[in-house]
Protein backbone atom coordinates (compact mmCIF):
# COMPACT_ATOMS: atom_id res chain seq x y z
CA UNK A 1 0.00 0.00 0.00
CA UNK A 2 2.89 2.37 0.65
CA UNK A 3 5.31 1.65 -1.86
CA UNK A 4 2.15 2.18 -4.77
CA UNK A 5 1.38 5.65 -2.65
CA UNK A 6 4.96 6.41 -2.70
CA UNK A 7 4.77 5.65 -6.66
CA UNK A 8 1.81 7.39 -7.24
CA UNK A 9 2.82 10.82 -5.46
CA UNK A 10 6.07 10.89 -7.16
CA UNK A 11 4.60 10.22 -10.24
CA UNK A 12 2.46 12.89 -9.68
CA UNK A 13 5.75 15.61 -9.27
CA UNK A 14 6.84 14.17 -12.59
CA UNK A 15 3.71 14.99 -14.04
CA UNK A 16 3.99 18.71 -12.71
CA UNK A 17 7.60 18.65 -13.67
CA UNK A 18 6.82 18.01 -17.13
CA UNK A 19 3.84 20.65 -17.21
CA UNK A 20 6.38 23.20 -15.79
CA UNK A 21 9.04 22.53 -17.65
CA UNK A 22 7.06 22.85 -20.33
CA UNK A 23 5.69 26.24 -20.17
CA UNK A 24 9.37 27.40 -19.17
CA UNK A 25 10.98 26.40 -22.45
CA UNK A 26 7.85 27.35 -24.30
CA UNK A 27 7.92 30.90 -22.28
CA UNK A 28 11.66 30.90 -23.08
CA UNK A 29 11.26 31.84 -27.05
CA UNK A 30 8.65 34.40 -26.53
CA UNK A 31 10.07 37.87 -28.08
CA UNK A 32 9.75 39.61 -24.41
CA UNK A 33 12.43 42.45 -23.61
CA UNK A 34 13.13 40.79 -19.93
CA UNK A 35 14.15 37.34 -20.94
CA UNK A 36 17.64 39.33 -22.56
CA UNK A 37 18.28 40.64 -19.27
CA UNK A 38 20.67 39.59 -17.34
CA UNK A 39 18.96 37.38 -14.09
CA UNK A 40 19.23 39.34 -10.97
CA UNK A 41 20.39 36.63 -8.37
CA UNK A 42 22.68 34.60 -11.05
CA UNK A 43 24.09 37.71 -13.01
CA UNK A 44 26.44 35.67 -15.30
CA UNK A 45 23.00 34.05 -17.23
CA UNK A 46 20.41 35.65 -19.08
CA UNK A 47 16.82 35.18 -18.20
CA UNK A 48 15.90 33.22 -21.21
CA UNK A 49 18.88 30.60 -20.37
CA UNK A 50 18.06 30.16 -16.72
CA UNK A 51 14.29 29.51 -18.14
CA UNK A 52 15.91 27.06 -20.59
CA UNK A 53 18.30 25.28 -18.28
CA UNK A 54 15.55 25.21 -15.40
CA UNK A 55 13.16 23.82 -17.63
CA UNK A 56 15.68 21.03 -19.14
CA UNK A 57 16.30 19.94 -15.95
CA UNK A 58 12.92 19.43 -14.31
CA UNK A 59 11.92 17.67 -18.32
CA UNK A 60 14.70 15.54 -17.35
CA UNK A 61 14.45 14.85 -13.84
CA UNK A 62 10.18 14.28 -14.90
CA UNK A 63 11.52 11.42 -17.15
CA UNK A 64 13.95 9.87 -14.18
CA UNK A 65 10.80 9.87 -12.10
CA UNK A 66 8.36 8.14 -14.40
CA UNK A 67 11.34 5.83 -15.25
CA UNK A 68 12.28 4.74 -12.01
CA UNK A 69 9.98 6.40 -9.24
CA UNK A 70 11.39 4.56 -6.44
CA UNK A 71 14.82 4.98 -7.33
CA UNK A 72 17.28 7.10 -4.68
CA UNK A 73 17.91 9.36 -8.29
CA UNK A 74 14.46 10.06 -8.16
CA UNK A 75 14.19 11.21 -4.54
CA UNK A 76 17.58 12.54 -4.26
CA UNK A 77 17.29 14.48 -8.00
CA UNK A 78 13.96 16.11 -6.91
CA UNK A 79 15.18 17.29 -3.31
CA UNK A 80 18.06 18.73 -4.84
CA UNK A 81 15.98 20.37 -7.34
CA UNK A 82 13.89 21.74 -4.17
CA UNK A 83 17.03 23.08 -2.51
CA UNK A 84 18.38 24.57 -5.48
CA UNK A 85 15.18 26.52 -5.83
CA UNK A 86 15.04 27.45 -2.43
CA UNK A 87 18.61 28.72 -2.54
CA UNK A 88 17.57 30.80 -5.42
CA UNK A 89 14.76 32.20 -3.66
CA UNK A 90 16.60 33.29 -0.53
CA UNK A 91 19.40 34.59 -2.86
CA UNK A 92 16.61 36.70 -4.48
CA UNK A 93 15.43 38.48 -0.80
CA UNK A 94 19.03 38.50 0.02
CA UNK A 95 19.50 40.49 -2.75
CA UNK A 96 16.46 43.11 -2.02
CA UNK A 97 15.35 41.70 -5.44
CA UNK A 98 11.72 42.88 -5.33
CA UNK A 99 10.10 41.86 -8.53
CA UNK A 100 8.09 38.62 -8.82
CA UNK A 101 10.35 35.46 -9.01
CA UNK A 102 10.01 34.96 -13.34
CA UNK A 103 10.03 31.01 -11.82
CA UNK A 104 7.28 30.32 -14.65
CA UNK A 105 8.69 32.34 -17.57
CA UNK A 106 5.82 34.33 -19.14
CA UNK A 107 3.08 31.91 -17.77
CA UNK A 108 1.34 34.76 -16.28
CA UNK A 109 0.83 36.54 -19.60
CA UNK A 110 -1.06 33.25 -20.92
CA UNK A 111 -2.89 32.74 -18.03
CA UNK A 112 -4.39 36.10 -17.61
CA UNK A 113 -3.00 36.57 -14.14
CA UNK A 114 -0.50 38.81 -12.40
CA UNK A 115 3.25 38.02 -12.34
CA UNK A 116 3.09 38.38 -8.07
CA UNK A 117 -0.04 35.67 -8.72
CA UNK A 118 2.50 33.51 -10.92
CA UNK A 119 5.14 33.88 -8.09
CA UNK A 120 2.63 32.85 -5.21
CA UNK A 121 1.89 29.83 -7.95
CA UNK A 122 5.55 28.75 -8.17
CA UNK A 123 5.75 29.08 -4.07
CA UNK A 124 3.60 26.77 -4.00
CA UNK A 125 5.05 24.46 -6.69
CA UNK A 126 8.02 24.35 -4.46
CA UNK A 127 6.53 23.43 -1.29
CA UNK A 128 4.41 20.62 -3.29
CA UNK A 129 7.29 19.22 -4.47
CA UNK A 130 9.26 19.45 -1.21
CA UNK A 131 6.57 17.74 0.58
CA UNK A 132 6.36 14.96 -1.99
CA UNK A 133 10.15 14.63 -1.60
CA UNK A 134 9.72 14.15 2.31
CA UNK A 135 6.94 11.84 2.38
CA UNK A 136 8.85 9.63 -0.54
CA UNK A 137 11.56 9.60 1.90
CA UNK A 138 9.58 9.02 4.98
CA UNK A 139 8.11 6.41 3.29
CA UNK A 140 11.07 4.35 1.97
CA UNK A 141 12.50 4.29 5.25
CA UNK A 142 9.22 3.04 6.61
CA UNK A 143 9.69 0.39 4.42
CA UNK A 144 13.00 -0.46 4.50
CA UNK A 145 13.08 -0.66 8.55
CA UNK A 146 9.94 -3.10 7.52
CA UNK A 147 11.52 -5.03 5.77
CA UNK A 148 14.50 -5.50 7.91
CA UNK A 149 12.57 -6.57 10.69
CA UNK A 150 10.91 -8.99 8.46
CA UNK A 151 13.85 -10.38 7.84
CA UNK A 152 15.00 -10.28 11.63
CA UNK A 153 17.86 -8.19 11.33
CA UNK A 154 16.31 -5.15 13.86
CA UNK A 155 14.58 -7.02 17.44
CA UNK A 156 12.79 -5.24 19.46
Amino acid sequence: MLLKLNRIIMRLAAGLLVVVGIVKIISSYSGVAYLSHFDPVLSFLTNRTLILLAGGIEIVLAVIIFLRPQSWVARYGLLSLCFMFSVYRIGGVALGVQSPCPCLGRASDWLHITPHAADEVALSLLIVFSLIAIISFAVQSILSVSRKRSCGRISI
